[in-house]
This record gives C-alpha cells, sequence and structure tokens, in this order.
C-alpha cells in the first residue's frame, strides 16, 4: 500500500531529523511499500554505535506509531450527523449512513432505544456511503427510537436474517452514534 503523499513527506522530514542511516534508495521504497522496517538494516556492532540503537530503534518506533495512528484515524468511519432526531420508515433504501465515503469495509448496526441488542445492517464497501437500513420490523411502534453506529473490523461478519448479531464484532475503530426514530 502507497502512503499518501503528506505521509510521505512527513516520513521524509522525520528521517532528515533522525538522521541518515546506511540505507538506500532501494530499502526506502521497500519501507515505504511496508516491505521494509528501518531497523531490520540497523544491526547492532560495538562502541558507540551500539548505543545508538536504542534511540534509533525508539525513534522508529515513534514514526511508526504516527503513521499507524494516522492510517486508524483515516480508516475511523464518520457518522452522517444530519440523520439525528430525523424521522425515517421501517425500511430506508440507500440510507446515506456515513458522511464521507468509506475508506475500507465498514459494516453498520441499529438497535432499538429499549434494546441491548445490535442488528446487523450489512457493510458499505470502500468508497461508498449509502446503505439499505431496517428499522424494527412490523410490530414495532411508529416513534420507536433507533441507534445507528459503524464500526471497521477484521472480521467477517455473516448476515443474521433478523437476529441480534451476539457476541458484538470487535472493531478496529467505531464512529459516533446517531438516534433517529421511526414514523
Amino acid at each position: 500500500m502507497a502512503l499518501p503523499w503528506l505521509h510521505r513527506w512527513w516520513l521524509t522530514f522525520e528521517i532528515a531529523r533522525i538522521g541518515r542511516f546506511s540505507m538506500n534508495a532501494t530499502f526506502w521504497d521497500a519501507f515505504l511499500a511496508g516491505l521494509a522496517c528501518p531497523t531490520q538494516l540497523y544491526a547492532p556492532t560495538h562502541g558507540d554505535r551500539y548505543k545508538q540503537v536504542g534511540r534509533v530503534d525508539a525513534a522508529w518506533k515513534k514514526v511508526c506509531r504516527r503513521v499507524k495512528d494516522a492510517l486508524i484515524a483515516r480508516e475511523k468511519p464518520v457518522i452522517n450527523a444530519a440523520l439525528e432526531g430525523k424521522n425515517f420508515p421501517r425500511k430506508v433504501q440507500d440510507l446515506q449512513v456515513l458522511s464521507r465515503p468509506a475508506t475500507r469495509r465498514t459494516e453498520v448496526f441499529i438497535r432499538a432505544d429499549r434494546s441491548e441488542d445490535w442488528y446487523h445492517q450489512g457493510p458499505i464497501l470502500a468508497g461508498r456511503m449509502t446503505l439499505t437500513c431496517h428499522f424494527g420490523n412490523e410490530k414495532t411502534k411508529p416513534g420507536t427510537g433507533f441507534h445507528i453506529r459503524a464500526i471497521t473490523t477484521d472480521e467477517v461478519i455473516p448476515h443474521q436474517q433478523g437476529k441480534p448479531t451476539k457476541p458484538f464484532p470487535k472493531s478496529r475503530t467505531e464512529s459516533a452514534r446517531v438516534h433517529v426514530i421511526r414514523t
């Protein structure tokens, strides 16, 4: 996966700040492609260079942590805040659940106010923002409130055919929740 230009610029800045090591352009290409780690080529020797290894490792861990945090922040789904407090019928085709396109597969869940059970609505694939949502069933009374949330996960979540998702899947990132009302 190629890093966006901003991350490349920032990484170049961090590399210059930390100092140049005996690494060639081929290594940096592999690193930016996610195929290599800088500490793999910087092996400890003796004397002062051995003392620098700890500082170099700590610096690279800091750089890698910042890159990871930036990628996770980019991945986090953002719920469409315009949905808050809106009224919807039982089934809504192509509801814009996200305010920006998903960057990876995002799973959407809905639960009623008086329930702790989350119902899987399906995935929103990368680049999309809409999904068909079901707010209750034929027996659900008008005026019932529902909460919507979106998560990204590494797990494949099967469709539950109207049954609650238990246990709730472990998420990589989670959106804020919005509250809507069934008409």
